[in-house]
């Protein structure tokens, strides 16, 4: 979800799947800038969810951050991982 950040503050980013059977894995959080993908970022991960904290906010941290995560069991599009 698009929002507004001050430099220099912390954010926290929550990535909450609703699969079924709701066991996930999650892989590292994508960050990127239009369609370059600049760096992949470890979250922290409970068996429910992952979050992902990036603290003192600087320009190089904008841009979109893609939280994957998989169940084992194949989506509607036919991929197990999903965004």
């Amino acid at each position: 979800m698009p929002g507004s950040t001050v430099f220099g503050s912390t954010a926290v980013l929550m990535c909450t799947p609703q699969g079924n059977p709701p066991q996930y894995t999650f892989h590292p959080w994508i960050h990127m800038v239009g369609q370059t993908e600049i760096r992949r970022l470890n979250g922290i991960n409970t068996s429910r969810f992952s979050t992902l904290t990036l603290s003192n906010i600087s320009i190089q941290d904008m841009g979109t951050y893609r939280c994957i995560v998989d169940n084992s069991i194949t989506g509607p599009n036919g991929q197990i991982n999903q965004m």
